[in-house]
């Protein structure tokens, strides 16, 4: 299919597939228009979030993220820490070269933040949902 979908076009996908329409005010958007080639108007990028209730991975702390995805890119901060990560998804769509380092990346990293990278906001994951939600979830290298 290719489109972007998460986990919440899961409840609406089995509605319609049985039949009953989704209630009001359910979240996220059917994905059986996608699987029969239909080109409905659709989301171009994606919020992820997590809010960790316990330390994993040896984190000294709970991890709180955000990670922003479009087709060409994944970028990825986590509250109270100066990295992240940058996916570049059309060069390496197993995600598995964080380029957030890298230098031909930078200015990819750069134009996504909503602020400069030492923006205490860029930390900040209420802060950056905020920017994105106001955003529209459009940032200039991500967008279109």
């Amino acid at each position: 299919v290719g489109a972007l979908a998460q986990s919440i076009d899961i409840a609406p996908t089995v509605l319609e597939r049985a039949g009953l329409a989704a209630p009001n005010g359910m979240h996220g958007d059917s994905l059986l228009p996608l699987v029969r080639g239909e080109t409905p108007p659709w989301r171009d990028a994606l919020l992820i979030e997590e809010e960790g209730q316990r330390r994993d991975f040896g984190w000294t702390h709970r991890v709180r993220m955000r990670s922003l995805v479009d087709a060409r890119y994944r970028l990825t901060l986590y509250d109270g820490e100066a990295w992240g990560a940058l996916y570049d998804r059309a060069d390496d769509p197993l995600e598995a070269v964080n380029r957030w380092h890298d230098a031909s990346h930078a200015n990819v990293r750069a134009a996504a933040l909503p602020w400069p990278l030492g923006d205490r906001r860029c930390r900040d994951p209420r802060a950056l949902a905020e920017a994105v939600a106001a955003a529209g979830l459009r940032f200039p290298l991500f967008a279109k």
